[in-house]
């Protein structure tokens, strides 16, 4: 499929980076890119190789929004990358289980970012077990340097959860930290009391309020007082549980280890 710019040209949205003409110059005179052309597909591994000085830092500070002035076409997602806020580009949101067993898997975590599709590339899947020691997960969490962390919770790793997210806001204070499962979904207003490092509670079935979150925090849509499945702690340190998303229809629902779309 083709989507078409204001000005008429044509992005491709099949590829997830397109670069059209790109010429960028730190000297005047010297242009370090000079009429680089490439599509980068979606889901896609690609290494730039060459010697020093042949722009591959160059085209990585261009896609990170820290280099610009560039003349011709970046588009990320076939919108062009000056439309988009350098903010959105870099904001991780981290969505993390901690599993009974290393050969199971969290169907949870994956059916919330399929439905948050949209957001996708700003949300990274985290997968522990319960054998693994809180220090390895803190660590692990650390590293990946989470804007926001999400973590599911059930009866078999609650325990380890909550001293994991304990301790990783002491490490990063403003990090949002939130929860939701079915071990946290009930007496909503005790845990969040218990818990005061919890930033808040998502409460029933998740994909909609955990889209709705992504976009809170990627995109600055919406806001969590008027946000629907949540509870959490308003200004004057009070838990407010907020009303019941609407059931889901489960047609609405994508397959969540299909990602392609």
């Amino acid at each position: 499929t083709e989507n078409r710019m204001d000005d008429g040209a044509i992005v491709t949205s099949g590829n997830a980076i397109e670069f059209e003409n790109v010429e960028f110059s730190y000297e005047e005179n010297r242009k370090i890119l000079k009429g680089i052309s490439l599509s980068l597909p979606k889901g896609s591994f690609i290494s730039l190789v060459g010697e020093s000085g042949c722009g591959k830092s160059t085209i990585a500070g261009l896609l990170t929004g820290t280099l610009k002035d560039y003349q011709g076409k970046i588009a990320i997602g076939g919108v062009e990358l000056s439309e988009i806020k350098e903010e959105e580009i870099m904001k991780k949101i981290l969505l993390t289980a901690v599993n009974a067993k290393y050969i199971h898997s969290n169907l949870a975590v994956y059916s919330l970012r399929a439905y948050a599709r949209e957001l996708k590339e700003n949300i990274v899947l985290a997968e522990y077990t319960i054998n693994n020691r809180t220090e390895y997960i803190l660590r692990e969490i650390y590293l990946k340097k989470p804007d926001v962390i999400c973590f599911s919770c059930y009866i078999w790793n609650i325990s380890i959860i909550l001293e994991v997210a304990e301790e990783f806001h002491k490490l990063c204070p403003k990090v949002p930290i939130w929860v939701g499962g079915p071990e946290v979904s009930y007496e909503v207003e005790a845990f969040l009391k218990e818990h005061p490092f919890i930033t808040g509670v998502i409460i029933g079935e998740g994909e909609k309020t955990f889209s709705e979150l992504c976009r809170y925090y990627v995109k600055g849509e919406g806001s969590l007082e008027e946000m629907k499945g949540i509870a959490l702690f308003d200004g004057a340190g009070n838990v407010q549980i907020h009303e019941s998303q609407e059931i889901l229809d489960m047609n609405t629902i994508p397959f969540c280890y299909d990602l392609s779309e």
